[in-house]
């Protein structure tokens, strides 16, 4: 009993502060740094090598496999979670009775890209998952690294190309990483939208490979049903009927401080 007080779990409390940093970046930069959650398996992997007691085994070898069936399980779990997500919620249609003015903008040069659109603005990553992922813009007017001008053609942007298409059938290809600005005015717009992005299912893959398969469902659906909760408080208590944009890292720390504690007491 007094070796184990002195040889506390300490991949927990890594894993804990890993998941205060996501918290805190999620919040302050509005991504998950993949350096941040693909670190935190690498380092997690290694941990079970060079500490397996901390993986409740003895053999090396069993604990790297908790530690990888864990990483597969988050991955695998929460994908499935956002291919169901893209297919019931896959499309966000936007009419506007007068035109509006659109661009795309990078706000500092280490971070990515975000869409305007009248009043809203989207992260680049929560628009384009996958490079199929395509945002369909009817533009009135269009100006592409202001020397190209267009009127009434139809935009397929994607995650590294744009496609113009005209009413006369015939259609240019941009690159992107040719663009060097990318504005117009638009009265309609299909947007590909995803439940939550890819960053969040290598935060759930993290989760897995320091704590294994089983902890990670109970602290990922943990984390969703809390999110849904505080949704659902926020909406029948706000006068605009409309829910902020929440991040789930935080919901996931407070879920595995919960879990963990009820692991700590045999109570899961």
């Amino acid at each position: 009993m007094q070796d184990s007080l002195m040889n506390p779990d300490i991949s927990k409390f890594i894993f804990l502060l890993l998941l205060i940093a996501a918290t805190y970046t999620s919040y302050r930069q509005a991504i998950l740094p993949h350096k941040l959650t693909l670190g935190g398996v690498g380092g997690a992997l290694l941990l079970s090598i060079l500490f397996p007691q901390w993986w409740g085994e003895t053999s090396r070898l069993a604990s790297f496999g908790i530690a990888l069936l864990g990483f597969f399980a988050g991955l695998l779990s929460t994908w499935i979670l956002i291919e169901l997500g893209k297919y019931f919620f896959g499309k966000k249609n936007m009419l506007f009775t007068e035109p509006v003015k659109w661009n795309v903008k990078q706000p500092a040069d280490d971070l990515p890209p975000v869409v305007n659109i009248g009043n809203e603005t989207y992260r680049w990553e929560d628009v384009f998952m996958r490079a199929t992922d395509c945002m369909l813009i009817k533009c009135a007017t269009l100006h592409v690294s202001g020397k190209y001008c267009f009127e009434n053609v139809v935009a397929h942007l994607k995650m590294e190309t744009l496609e113009l298409r005209k009413h006369d059938g015939h259609t240019e290809l941009f690159e992107l990483q040719n663009i060097t600005s990318l504005e117009g005015t638009t009265h309609a717009v299909v947007m590909p939208r995803e439940v939550m992005g890819f960053g969040v299912a290598l935060l759930s893959a993290m989760t897995g490979t320091f704590l294994g398969p089983k902890l990670e469902i109970l602290i990922f659906g943990g984390a969703l049903l809390i999110m849904c909760l505080v949704t659902l408080l926020y909406v029948c208590s706000s006068r605009a009927r409309t829910s902020p944009r929440l991040e789930i890292a935080p919901f996931m720390l407070v879920s595995s401080i919960v879990v963990l504690i009820l692991r700590h007491y045999s109570l899961v």
